[in-house]
């Protein structure tokens, strides 16, 4: 997936991993609530998901793809 954000005007690529990671950023979810989904979609061990989301999520925060929420801010 290639996306572009208009207000850097820079092109993101991302691989089939982090486009997994980003099809369901559609609706806020906790890292264990995304990694319980990618692990039924890909018979992934829990412990390794968790691992590879933290990583993809820290180099879409740093690119300002996403935002981390904290659970007092959601309600």
């Amino acid at each position: 997936m290639v996306m572009m954000d208009i207000d850097q005007g820079k092109y993101f690529s991302l691989n089939h991993s982090a486009t997994a990671i980003w099809e369901h950023l559609e609706k806020p979810l906790t890292i264990e609530e995304l990694c319980d989904v990618l692990s039924d979609e890909y018979a992934v061990d829990m412990a390794q998901c968790q691992k590879e989301v933290e990583e993809h999520l820290v180099e879409m925060v740093i690119k300002g793809l996403v935002l981390v929420v904290k659970d007092s801010e959601t309600a």
